[in-house]
């Protein structure tokens, strides 16, 4: 959003194809980066969430941490989808192309 108001105030419309394809070739990036951050390092993040929920004194507290988490992700796929509603395609496609994603996800 931030990238976008940038664009616009320096005169580039960020709704112009080609600024579109390089954000999410950019996009792409970042994400694939992340994924294969991840993946390199679950081993150690699973063992400090693991060793930092052993120290959780209330259980009250981890369920409202999962809750968060949860909910951050729901609110993600929200956003994403939305956004996709609001590129013009059809909401049917974009219905079965989140249920797809979400039995992959499973």
């Amino acid at each position: 959003v931030g990238l976008a108001v940038v664009l616009s105030i320096v005169g580039i419309n960020p709704k112009n194809e080609v600024v579109e394809g390089i954000l999410f070739f950019t996009a792409a990036i970042l994400v694939s980066g992340l994924v294969i951050w991840m993946w390199q390092h679950a081993k150690h993040i699973r063992q400090d969430i693991e060793r930092r929920m052993k120290r959780a004194s209330s259980g009250l507290a981890l369920g409202f941490i999962a809750f968060l988490m949860v909910a951050r992700e729901g609110v993600e796929t929200v956003i994403f989808l939305q956004s996709l509603l609001l590129t013009g395609s059809s909401p049917v496609e974009n219905f079965l192309g989140g249920l797809l994603g979400l039995t992959l996800a499973i």
